[in-house]
Formats: C-alpha cells, structure tokens, sequence
C-alpha cells in the first residue's frame, strides 16, 4: 500500500507536497506472493482511495496557513480521479465526517454549501460526525435536504452504530432518563431514512435479514454500502463517536434539552466495545449468509469518527466470526495528521491499517493498493 497526504496548497505544487508526507509501508508488509515490480520499479495497484476528514465547512482557504479551500480539493479530486483513470483504474472518495461549524460559512448555511461541494468533488462515502448531528436529526435532515434535493445525490451517507426506532420516543437510556424529559418532533420520513438491522434498543443486537441489499445504497443514513470498484466489491460500514457530550441529548438545544423540554431519542452504541464492528464485518463478507455464493467483499472498510486511540481499539477488538478483521480503517474527530499509516498486525498475515488526513481540508489522503479477490488478501506497496 502506498499512503500519501497531498497538502492542498496551490494546485500545480500538489506533487512537491505530496513527497513531505510520504512514508514507506512497514516492512512487515511484505510483497511475498504479491505482483512483480514493473520495469520502472512501481508496481501496479488496483484501487487508489482518497480521503479527508473533519473540514468543518472551511470552504475558502485556512486563513493561518494559506492551505486547503474547496476549490483547490475539487481540483485535486478531479487530477486524482484522472490519474487513476489514465491508468484504467477507479478510485473510491470517502470523507470521514464533521463537516459542519468552524466558520462563517456554516452560520450562513449551516453546511449546505458544503455537502453540495463534496458532490461535486466526486465523494462515494461520508460519514456522519459529531458536528454534524449535534443539533439533532431533523436539522441534519433539513440541511441535507437544501443541499440535495430530493436525495438524487451521488454520494452516500453512513452513519452506523446508531438506532432510530425510537426517535420521538420517550428513551429508556439511563443517559436520557431526566426529569421533564419529552420526545423531539421529527418529520415522519425520517426514521425510515435510516439502514437499521438492530432487532432491540437496549443491547442493540442485529439481525442481517433488516440489512438493504448489496449495491442498494438505497438509504439516506446507511449503516453499510457496497461498491464495485474494477472487479473488486469494496464492503463500507460507518461508526460514530458515542461520546455523551454530542449523543445523550440530540435536540436544538445542543448539549442540553431545549427550552420545550424535548430531545431526539437517538441511541449511540459505544464503537469499541459494542459488537456492532464485528457484526458489520460479518455481513460484509457474506451478506446472503450462504456460503457457497460469492457475494462478500473482497475489502472491508470502516469509516469512523471517533479518533485514532479509539479507531486504534476498533482494529483490535472487531472481529468476524470466521476471524475476519477490518482492512482499512479511515478515521476522524481527533484531527490528527498520519504520514504513516497505522499498522495494527493480527498475526498471520492479517493487518488493519489505519489512517486520518488533519483536518479543516487542509490535507487529501491517498492509498494506493492490490487486492487478490481470490484470497481476500492485501499488497502492500513500497513508496517508491
């Protein structure tokens, strides 16, 4: 795997700031069994996924650096996107939440602007964050239903570890369980709009048979997507932070019940100890629960904001009942600038790699990558 971060600085030195934040993979990941290397000394890759995470709504440059802006991320976007296609390849776009609040943009808007830029930068994946839920469901809902009218947008939202089913509900959660404490109105559209497999509120137990169908990506807030991406099926599933300070009341008024006394009864299950990771995992590498189909992913992917320490306990702890782990990990909320990505080694051959790119959209990661879909197993490349 080649990992690079592109500083978003004027477009035509995207190269020379490309080079500062390159680093070799490991050396434990080593290309026995893989491709030969080409005659130049590169080696051909199958996929190529960008990222970035928690811009919060920095549309025009950061003011203290000179870096970033959205015009120059589309643009980069765009030469990335162009560069893969030049070598008959795809890349796949994911954005790792927190998009709302950090400038004047977001007072005008309250992000629209924002998610109809990542539109047009071309994003197949973003992930809801703190930030942009922190006011609740239905201002999330109306936002994106100023940016996106009737949802005809090409990216695809997921949000994960969350249950709807009792939005405008009196919630049984200890965490909510406070005195005056009355349901929120939200639009009746909008706990349908959630992918929800959990079968109960409490424990959060799933069941596969609620899951859409693979390539449905059919739901405004999706728990998993799927993406043929070059021959390769490419499974995604989010998770969200459970932190108390943004999950145990959602509702106007923020941190706290609004003046009516209402707050939305969303549940957060925590991301590193819940069994939902693993769960994910399970359905991703056999959504049809058959065996004998081939209808799994060949990469699993999980897109989180809830910070490297935690994205970091994530990769050792989620597991498939085959013993299947997350092959990419790409991560968000703590802001955190990863030249390198982290190797979390499973032993035997198996990793989690994880990555996150800064944030305010000053940065634009990139993987380049092989996948053997007979396998299921990782190349990782040498930087050249």
């Amino acid at each position: 795997m080649t990992y690079r971060l592109f500083c978003l600085g004027l477009v035509f030195v995207l190269a020379a700031c490309s080079n500062h934040g390159r680093r070799e993979a490991s050396a434990t990941q080593a290309l026995l069994g893989g491709p030969s290397a080409q005659a130049d000394g590169s080696y051909a890759y199958d996929l190529t996924i960008v990222f970035s995470n928690d811009i919060h709504d920095h549309i025009d440059p950061v003011a203290s650096t000179g870096r970033g802006g959205m015009a120059r991320h589309v643009t980069a976007m765009r030469l990335l996107r162009e560069q893969a296609t030049s070598r008959g390849k795809e890349i796949l776009a994911i954005n790792a939440g927190d998009n709302f609040e950090g400038s004047l943009f977001y007072e005008t808007d309250g992000g629209a602007l924002l998610f109809e830029l990542l539109e047009m930068a071309g994003y197949d994946v973003v992930q809801v964050g703190n930030h942009d839920h922190q006011f609740g469901v239905q201002a999330l809902f109306d936002v994106l239903s100023r940016a996106f009218p009737g949802f005809q947008q090409n990216l695809d939202l997921t949000w994960g570890n969350v249950n709807p089913s009792r939005l405008s509900a009196i919630g049984t959660d200890p965490a909510l369980a406070m005195a005056g404490f009355l349901p929120a109105q939200v639009a009746p559209e909008i706990p349908g709009a959630f992918e929800n497999a959990f079968t109960d509120f409490d424990q959060g137990l799933t069941d596969p048979a609620l899951m859409d169908a693979p390539l449905a990506n059919s739901r405004l807030f999706n728990q998993t997507l799927f993406f043929d991406r070059g021959g390769l099926r490419i499974g995604v599933f989010g998770i969200d932070t459970d932190e108390i300070l943004y999950s145990a009341v959602c509702g106007e008024g923020e941190l706290f019940l609004d003046p009516g006394g209402r707050a939305e009864n969303l549940r957060f299950y925590p991301p590193a100890t819940h069994r939902y990771a693993s769960d994910m995992i399970d359905y991703l590498s056999d959504p049809d629960g058959d065996a004998q189909t081939d209808d799994g992913a060949d990469l699993i992917i999980a897109v989180t904001h809830v910070g490297t320490d935690v994205d970091l306990q994530i990769a050792q702890t989620a597991m498939g009942q085959s013993g299947r782990r997350i092959d990419v990990i790409v991560g968000g909320h703590s802001h955190d600038r990863i030249n390198t990505d982290i190797i979390v080694d499973h032993g035997g051959g198996v990793a989690t790699h994880v990555v996150q790119a800064g944030a305010h959209g000053e940065l634009l990661g990139s993987i380049d990558l092989s996948v053997d879909p007979a396998t299921n197993t990782f190349f990782f490349f040498k930087q050249k």
